[in-house]
C-alpha cells in the first residue's frame, strides 16, 4: 500500500485521540462532568453541541458501552405489500 493510501486508511480509522473514538467520547464526557459547558467542550472537539450531548446522555444512561458505535440498521423493516409492488 502506497503512503497516501495509508494516510487515507488511517485517517477513516481514526486515531485513539480523536473525539470521534468511543475513548475521545468518553474524555469529553468526563470534562463536561468536571464542570465545563457542553457547548464548550463541544466547540474545542469541533463537533456540534446536539451531538456532544447525546453522547453525554447515552454515557449517563449506559456508562462507557452507550459511547460505542451502533448499528445503524433499521430495527425492523415494513412488510412487503400484499399485492406486491406496485
Amino acid at each position: 500500500m502506497n503512503a497516501a493510501a495509508e494516510s487515507r486508511s488511517a485517517t477513516r480509522r481514526g486515531h485513539r485521540n480523536a473525539p470521534l473514538t468511543p475513548e475521545g467520547r468518553l474524555r469529553l464526557c468526563v470534562r463536561i462532568d468536571a464542570g465545563r459547558p457542553i457547548a464548550h467542550v463541544a466547540v474545542e472537539a469541533g463537533i456540534s453541541r446536539r451531538c456532544l450531548a447525546k453522547w453525554y446522555a447515552r454515557w449517563r444512561a449506559h456508562g462507557e458501552n452507550g459511547l460505542l458505535d451502533s448499528s445503524s440498521r433499521p430495527a425492523t423493516s415494513p412488510a412487503p405489500h400484499p399485492r406486491g409492488h406496485r
